[in-house]
Parts: C-alpha cells; sequence; structure tokens
C-alpha cells in the first residue's frame, strides 16, 4: 500500500503540472507538505505550518466538479434563495481596493506547485496606499503635478453631456470607433472594474483636497491613510467580523498573525488564497451604476477602459438616507452566474469559471482544508463564535473527505453569519492579518491609526468614521 506521503508525491507530478526528477519533485513536497521554507520578508507566508493543520488533499478534478460553470457553486443551482446580506455593495469593492493596497502574487501559476516563502509579494503589505500613491513623487513623477497632486482627467457623461472627473489615462487602442485608454495608477488593478476604479479616484480626489488645505505633500499622505485606516477599523471590519472576535482580537492581540517588527510583513496564503476571497460570493449579479445606467453586470461595464459616466454612489453605499442603496449578496457557498462564466477578455478562457480557479489555487498552495484549520483553533481556544462543520452531504457525494479552506469560509459564514459576517475561521484570518497591518504601520511609523491630523475630516457619524465621510470630503458624493 502507498503511504500518504508517496501518494500526494504521485499527485504533485499528475495535479500540479510539475514533472520533474523524482528529487526535485521530493524537494517541493517537503517545501509545501512541511513547510520547510523559513518566513520571508515581503513574501507570502503561512499561518499554518502543515504540521499544525494539514494541507487538503482534495483532487483538482474534484475541485473542477465542484467549481465548475453551470456547477453547484453556480448560484442559477443554489438550493434555496440566496438574498442580500445587510452590508451596502459598495464594500465588496472597497474590499477589493484594500486587497489590491496589500497583495500582488506575479509569480505562482494557477495549476503548478507553489512555495509562500519563495513568492515576492509585489504590493508593500502595509495598508500605505501605495495603489494611490506608486512610487512616490520622486519614483513615479508622472502621476504627480508639481505642487504634489494626483493627476485627474476631465471626462463628460456620454448620457447627460455633464463634465466629471475621471482618472489619467493614456491611450492604447481603439475598439468599434471608440478610443481605449488604460488608468495610470499604482496599481492597474484598480482599473478593473469602474467600481474600485471610482474608489481609486476617490482616494486621490481626497488626498488632492487635504492639500489643498494643508500644502504640505507628506502631510496630505499621512492624513489620507489615518483616516482610510479609521475607515477599515471602525467601518469595513464591524461590517464583515463578529463582534465578540473582532473584541477579542483588538482586545488580546493576535494569536496567529504577527508580524515580526523592523521587517515588510509576509502575506498569509490562507488569507490571499482562501479567506479573503469571500467577496466574490458577495458579487451581485446586476447593479445599478447611475440612474442612467441599471441593472447591469460588473462586466457589462467594462474594465481597463474609459468611464463614460460619473458614478452615483447612493446606489452603493449609504448616502441619502439608504433609500436607494442595493446590498451585497450573503456570503455562501454561490457565486453569481457571471463569475462562473467570465468573458474572454478577463481570464483569457472563454467561460472559465472563477470558483474553480479560486478552488485549484488553493491546491497549488496546499492550503489545509477547512476542517483542519478550524480543529487547530478550536484546540487553541480560538475557535469563536462557532464549532468545526463537517464535510456537507453535497460534498460527500462528489467525492470529497475534506473541505477546501475558500469554500469552508463560504460555507461557515452561511452557518454561523446568517451570510452576513464571516465565521470563526474565516473571520479570524481576515481580522487578524488587517488588524496586524494597521498594527505593523502604527508601531514602524508612529503614524496610522496615530496620527493627529491639522484637517479635520468631518464624519456624519460621531461614534464612527465611514466611507461615506471620504466621499463627500472628496465631493465625489
Amino acid at each position: 500500500m502507498e503511504s500518504e506521503g508517496n501518494n500526494l508525491l504521485r499527485d504533485l507530478k499528475m495535479e500540479t503540472g510539475h514533472h520533474g526528477s523524482e528529487g526535485s519533485v521530493n524537494d517541493l513536497y517537503h517545501t509545501c507538505h512541511h513547510g520547510q521554507v523559513a518566513e520571508v520578508e515581503g513574501r507570502f507566508c503561512r499561518l499554518f505550518k502543515p504540521k499544525m493543520a494539514r494541507p487538503d488533499t482534495s483532487s483538482r478534478h474534484l475541485l473542477n466538479e465542484l467549481g465548475k460553470t453551470d456547477g453547484p457553486m453556480d448560484e442559477l443551482n443554489a438550493a434555496g434563495a440566496i438574498g442580500d446580506s445587510n452590508v451596502p455593495a459598495g464594500f465588496t469593492f472597497f474590499g477589493q481596493f484594500i486587497d489590491h493596497d496589500i497583495t500582488l502574487d506575479t509569480v505562482s501559476q494557477l495549476d503548478s506547485l507553489a512555495a509562500p516563502g519563495s513568492i515576492r509579494n509585489t504590493r508593500t503589505p502595509t495598508l500605505d496606499l501605495d495603489c494611490v500613491y506608486a512610487g512616490g513623487r520622486d519614483a513615479t513623477p508622472y502621476i504627480y503635478k508639481p505642487d504634489g497632486r494626483i493627476i485627474t482627467r476631465s471626462a463628460t457623461d456620454t448620457h447627460t453631456g455633464d463634465k466629471f472627473r475621471d482618472l489619467l489615462r493614456i491611450r492604447v487602442g481603439s475598439q468599434g470607433g471608440k478610443p481605449i485608454r488604460r488608468a495610470v495608477i499604482g496599481d492597474p488593478r484598480n482599473d478593473e472594474n469602474p467600481f474600485v476604479s471610482q474608489l481609486q479616484l476617490a482616494m486621490i480626489e481626497v488626498h488632492n483636497e487635504i492639500l489643498s488645505h494643508t500644502h504640505d505633500f507628506e502631510e496630505a499622505r499621512d492624513t489620507l491613510i489615518h483616516y482610510y485606516h479609521r475607515v477599515i477599523l471602525e467601518d469595513f471590519l464591524p461590517r464583515l467580523i463578529d463582534e465578540d472576535l473582532l473584541n477579542d482580537i483588538c482586545t488580546n492581540g493576535n494569536y496567529y498573525y504577527r508580524p515580526k517588527q523592523g521587517k515588510l510583513p509576509c502575506m498569509p496564503v490562507e488569507f490571499s488564497v482562501a479567506a479573503y476571497r469571500y467577496g466574490h460570493s458577495q458579487v451581485r449579479a446586476t447593479y445599478d451604476y447611475n440612474d442612467n445606467c441599471k441593472d447591469v453586470t460588473v462586466f457589462e461595464l467594462g474594465s481597463f477602459r474609459d468611464v463614460d459616466s460619473k458614478i452615483d454612489w447612493k446606489y452603493l453605499f449609504e448616502l441619502e438616507g439608504g433609500g436607494d442603496t442595493l446590498m451585497a449578496r450573503k456570503i455562501d457557498p454561490a457565486l453569481p452566474h457571471s463569475l462562473m462564466a467570465m468573458p474572454m477578455r478577463i481570464t483569457g478562457i472563454e467561460g472559465d469559471s472563477l470558483a474553480a480557479r479560486n478552488l485549484r489555487r488553493g491546491l497549488s498552495f496546499r492550503l489545509p482544508s477547512g476542517q483542519a484549520a478550524a480543529q487547530k483553533m478550536e484546540a487553541d481556544g480560538k475557535l469563536i463564535g462557532g464549532s468545526v462543520l463537517e464535510v456537507n452531504d453535497a460534498l460527500v457525494d462528489l467525492g470529497f473527505k475534506q473541505t477546501p479552506l475558500w469554500y469552508y469560509c463560504l460555507e461557515e459564514a452561511q452557518t454561523f453569519g446568517s451570510g452576513n459576517k464571516l465565521g470563526p475561521v474565516g473571520g479570524r484570518v481576515v481580522a487578524e492579518v488587517i488588524v496586524g497591518l494597521l498594527e505593523e504601520y502604527r508601531n514602524r511609523t508612529g503614524k496610522g491609526l496615530d496620527y493627529l491630523p491639522s484637517e479635520n475630516v468631518p464624519q456624519e457619524d460621531a461614534n464612527q468614521f465611514q466611507i461615506i465621510d471620504l466621499l463627500k470630503y472628496a465631493q465625489v458624493a
């Protein structure tokens, strides 16, 4: 009988596309299965070494079956009504904006074995808004005016003829007789849909407005980062994380994710490859962009091209009383059909399933199963707000013996968080990483949440600073 190790070695060749020598495969096996790559500054890492929480060994075939187009995770095939959450739809894209501020893997390939410690994170994982400020005025002067303002451009609304602001863009071609212009910004991914591109614009406009009062670039940047951190801690995380769990982390500190002082933090793959991908489940089938552009999918609005009309943030966040605000879909193991059959221009493959890609990426990083992560937290006394979930009947019928970590985080959000908040495993992973990065920035710079800005951004609610406060200050809402 083959040992589990030999089975896994065989799987590495058959399922990850690695066809090196037996010795090289063995090296990869030990790197991944036994965690023999040390944490490296500014790279990816693990929260749970394989000896603490054993990797999920579900086959690529099973993962493809679970995540395939028109399969079990397609919202069109959901057993019951999915429904909306109690979270405004804009927070899906604010979460995407945060992700683009802290993590970017340009090295690993989808179906190849990946060792986290060997992969450099090409974003600075410190919540320092490098996606807005790029390399700064010296390294990237082409996005700045001489006084330190970040350059934007005037555009014309195709529906109304009104002028509005858009990101700085350069022409890269044309399609259907219309020019295609790509945004010149710190992270090009923030142009992949108009919602996140207009959040990028809002952050730029906040910086420019602050600068018009302070007349000091560094002070304007420190002020924006301070309020950005407050939005994350006071508005974003409380909507996503169970109150008891968030209070435990903020009061007692992190248990698993503890960035080393003086070094650029590593980025845990349990966060970037699994738990933080909860937002894919929140995506609505259709959105209202403004009064003239309603009931459209994200992909219908276009990507990496000009924004042809101004966004009306009342449809995404609770502005003007919240009567027009759309809500994000509940967090659960179902994705909208548009993400289960994506256009070729997004992935290079017509009808590619985002769910299948997420599941296979978890395999390539040999993430722990959801049960293994939950059992580890339970043993440590850190499984707050729930219990270990068994493999559900639908997965058992497909042949699963364990639940992939990403799917598990979605399922426990449905089970313990009523689809509104993450459960105990996904919630702790997300909260510890984001709170850890907020603390790391504060400790390293003495600023962030501790900064006392001279320019005051008014807040609607005296008890919390919200994203809508920034949108109003920027005069984009």
